[in-house]
């Protein structure tokens, strides 16, 4: 059964084993990742399994094999969510680690090809949605791959790269988002109201109170909160704009990958791009060609501070990475603010 356009199942332990792995061009349909305390609590029974060459040789020989001759490489990642293969030159395989992001290759399989012809920029086409198998418990995807390298905040110091970022979230939100997934649990929470995330963030704090920089922070979050509510009609987004999700070619940015987060809520959450993305000179060129007014800006930095809180909460111990591109987002926000 091809999974329909208007439904999108929801990330139980186990998706439904009745989907077929057709193809997307069939009609129908991916780091700073945010792992909500609560939601990363409730499933620690869940842990990281070992999802490693021999898997995804199995699954590709068991399923897709006309590309099980294909060399394969284990790609390094910052984010938690996903295992990342590169088969052969044109293919990514990403498989969910954890049970919270195992309704993302859905997601991405029934949406992508939709997004794909209405934006600026590259995105991926997930190509073949894989079945459980081999003791691996969810569904994976299989995307093209996007050539060129991860984004820095050094390579997106430019006008260009800022305009272009801006272009494309321009339209995303043009695109008709009746009927796309909504923001919620299935997406980490991303573009719903911020008063929904407060209880999560006013957690972080306390957990953070002894980091520098903290007051400031809850500065911010308190102006974010104080901001008017998004008051216009839900629009497209990615949900995850980091520049490990922004592909650079030939010097310029070319693509915007992993979509795993994606959704259709306040436009406000896309804009933390200005500070997990961007430093001073090119945010402001950001930001003004988005053409947000003041309300939707403070809520955008108020999603780069709540996303930069939570993950560096859950991550300063385990993850130096991840805490420190926590704490380049956090220095930004709180710089930003001050000088605002």
């Amino acid at each position: 059964m091809i999974l329909p356009k208007a439904k999108f199942p929801k990330p139980t332990p186990k998706l439904p084993f009745g989907l077929d792995p057709w193809p997307a061009e069939s009609g129908h349909f991916h780091a700073m990742i945010e792992l909500e305390i609560e939601t990363a609590l409730r499933h620690t029974v869940t842990t990281m399994m070992k999802i490693d060459v021999q898997l995804i040789s199995a699954l590709l020989n068991a399923q897709l094999p006309a590309w099980s001759d294909l060399p394969i490489e284990a790609l390094s990642s910052e984010g938690t969510d996903n295992a990342v293969f590169r088969i052969g030159s044109d293919l990514v395989a990403r498989l969910p680690k954890v049970e919270w992001a195992a309704g993302q290759p859905a997601r991405e399989h029934q949406w992508l090809s939709f997004l794909a012809s209405k934006l600026p920029l590259e995105i991926p086409a997930s190509i073949v949605l894989g079945l459980p198998g081999f003791g691996y418990p969810w569904h994976w995807s299989v995307h093209s791959w996007s050539s060129g390298k991860s984004a820095t905040r050094v390579d997106l110091e430019n006008p260009a790269a800022a305009e272009r970022l801006a272009g494309f979230l321009a339209a995303m939100r043009a695109i008709n988002a009746s009927g796309g997934p909504e923001s919620g649990a299935e997406n980490s929470q991303r573009g719903v109201p911020l008063t929904e995330r407060d209880a999560s963030v006013r957690r972080a704090l306390e957990e953070l109170h002894d980091e520098p920089g903290i007051a400031a922070a809850t500065a911010v979050w308190d102006d974010a909160l104080s901001a008017p509510a998004c008051c216009s009609e839900p629009v497209w987004l990615h949900g995850d704009l980091q520049p490990t999700n922004l592909i650079m070619r030939h010097g310029q940015l070319a693509a915007v990958i992993d979509f795993g987060l994606m959704g259709v809520g306040d436009p406000a959450c896309d804009l933390m791009a200005g500070w997990t993305c961007f430093g001073r000179v090119s945010r402001r060129i950001f930001l003004s060609a988005t053409k947000a007014d003041e309300a939707t800006v403070r809520r955008g930095r108020g999603w780069a501070v709540s996303t930069a809180l939570i993950a560096l909460a859950y991550y300063r111990h385990t993850n130096p990475v991840m805490a420190q591109t926590s704490r380049s987002t956090m220095a930004e926000v709180v710089c930003d603010f001050k000088l605002r």
